[in-house]
């Protein structure tokens, strides 16, 4: 594959930094009409576009990686180099894309959408195999999922330190963190009614490899009265705050929240 990417270095766009990209991935994936969650490699150290011939290329710094598409409970792996041609709504002649199906890794070898069904994806596989699935699977985006439930893991802040500053379980964090949150002076009721308040602000703590709890918290600027929280259901508040975290790992971006 490294022989393919050279022949088509000249006169391609190359950047190189897994910030720029994965933009610029994304924007080519957009471009083409694709879901912009196809291509979730970590650590990407070039992307290369020739958009003479049509070729494309990302090159990620692990040997390679496995990423669950969850929507669908399909397991993608990507190795270190991914190169693919491009046409409208499609990517042909893929290589370093292999999905499981049952005990086999089987080669990846075109994805397309057609303008019969462009919430429609196709996988076609070297073997001749394909299969369909919803485009929606492969959206850009992060899961959430619940991080702290007061109803669960207690009220107190003491309660609150020790389950999630210091490791609760469904708590922990890989790779950097932005840990985000509201403040709102209203108490917990137990009714259904609203509260309103012109003391509640939204605040976060600089993604940093720090320890949070060591470093100052950011407050949002007001823009508008910002409404007291509404208590329903399971929704808590601990000592008045609720606090969030968004996880982003090596741009696998998996969120968490809390409850």
């Amino acid at each position: 594959m490294a022989s393919q990417i050279e022949s088509h270095r000249s006169g391609a766009e190359i950047v190189n930094g897994d910030a720029i990209c994965r933009k610029k991935s994304i924007e080519l994936l957009e471009e083409l009409g694709l879901p912009k969650g196809l291509l979730p490699l970590e650590d990407i150290e070039e992307f290369g576009y020739n958009r003479g011939t049509g070729f494309m290329w990302l090159v990620q710094k692990k040997k390679k990686i496995e990423h669950t598409f969850k929507k669908i409970k399909q397991t993608v792996s990507y190795a270190n180099e991914v190169t693919a041609f491009t046409e409208k709504g499609k990517l042909k002649k893929i290589t370093g894309v292999k999905t499981k199906e049952l005990l086999l890794w089987l080669s990846v070898v075109e994805v397309y959408i057609t303008d019969a069904s462009p919430d429609k994806v196709t996988f076609k596989t070297g073997t001749g195999l394909s299969d369909t699935f919803d485009a929606a699977a492969f959206a850009l985006g992060r899961e959430l999922r619940c991080c702290y439930k007061a109803n669960v893991d207690g009220f107190s802040a003491t309660d609150f330190h020790r389950h999630w500053l210091h490791g609760h379980r469904r708590c922990r964090r890989r790779g950097h963190a932005v840990m985000f949150g509201r403040f709102s002076p209203q108490g917990y009721r137990s009714t259904d009614d609203y509260y309103d308040t012109l003391d509640a602000f939204l605040f976060y703590w600089p993604d940093t490899d720090t320890d949070a709890a060591a470093t100052a918290a950011v407050v949002l600027p007001k823009i508008l009265p910002v409404a007291g929280h509404h208590q329903r259901g399971n929704e808590h508040v601990l000592d008045q705050t609720s606090v969030m975290t968004k996880e982003i790992p090596d741009q696998q971006a998996t969120s968490q929240s809390r409850g």
